[in-house]
């Protein structure tokens, strides 16, 4: 059996000005195969979130905030 390797993605996002960005950051990756573990903070305006490589790329998790309204800072 292979198991999936994670990576952790960390991404600043400083369009998070409260809970209802946390809410929406959420939303979004809520139900994004391959991501897991989503965390967001108001305070450091930082997105944590553990991503399989084979099933979402980085560039398609900061695409699908910057389309929510929560663009990433590259």
């Amino acid at each position: 059996m292979v198991q999936a390797t994670r990576i952790h993605l960390t991404v600043r996002v400083p369009a998070i000005s409260g809970g209802r960005c946390l809410e929406t950051i959420h939303e979004i990756l809520a139900d994004v195969d391959g991501a897991a573990n989503i965390h967001a903070s108001v305070e450091s305006k930082l997105l944590d979130v553990d991503i399989d490589p084979t099933r979402i790329a980085t560039d398609e998790v900061e695409a699908l905030l910057a389309k929510g309204g929560l663009p990433p800072m590259s």
